[in-house]
């Protein structure tokens, strides 16, 4: 009688224990800032609104690099080719001798969607600068179209054409390069960021 209660009693120790270590996992991956998805990753949420945390304090504001010792992650592809969202063609050879800020994402990723406003916000304050914002999509036209709409986003969309450059391949999305005026890719960030910070700006803004 006796070992029954022991075994009773561990039992109910055993389960507190695994309700504990779940809700502990449960609240940890609720608040991770610096998510990414796999460019591989199979959405199950499709065709359902993912709700956007317009909180953007919460979020990680990207480090950038002193402007005396940029790296160089390589030479943009000017060769490259993708479509706007009415099909038409565009290369990078027509953004030659500008900044080219690169954003590549998808409306079924939640941490693409968090970052949206801040996206928005930067393209806001730079969009009457000499910067190019590319955000590309590797989605289907009409379901880009109908989320930017949806959400009164107007930086410009793009879909991703057959190839990527090597220079800018990515593993998980959100996926952020920028490409100073010669061409040289100086920064690259991949996770969800807060890029309406001042940073974010004055770092573009010296590549001019």
């Amino acid at each position: 009688m006796d070992q029954d209660k022991k075994n009773i009693v561990g039992l109910i120790v055993a389960l507190f224990i695994i309700c504990i270590a779940g809700a502990l996992l449960s609240y940890f991956a609720k608040d991770n800032k610096d998510e990414t998805v796999p460019v591989n990753a199979v959405s199950v949420n499709k065709d359902k609104t993912i709700p956007v945390n317009k909180n953007l304090k919460r979020l990680p504001i990207p480090h950038f690099p002193d402007m005396e010792n940029l790296p160089n992650f390589g030479k943009i592809d000017y060769n490259w080719e993708f479509f706007t969202l009415s099909g038409k063609s565009v290369k990078t050879t027509d953004f030659k001798g500008k900044v080219i800020f690169i954003n590549f994402w998808a409306t079924w990723c939640r941490p693409c969607v968090i970052e949206m406003p801040g996206l928005q916000i930067l393209y806001d304050k730079l969009k009457k600068e000499n910067v190019e914002f590319l955000f590309i999509s590797n989605e289907e036209k009409n379901r880009v179209k109908n989320f930017i709409e949806q959400n009164n986003y107007t930086m410009p969309i793009y879909i991703k054409g057959e190839k990527i450059p090597k220079a800018i391949e990515y593993r998980g999305i959100p996926s952020i390069f920028i490409v100073n005026k010669d061409g040289t890719i100086v920064f690259k960030h991949t996770g969800s960021a807060n890029w309406s910070d001042k940073s974010c700006v004055d770092f573009i803004k010296k590549l001019l």
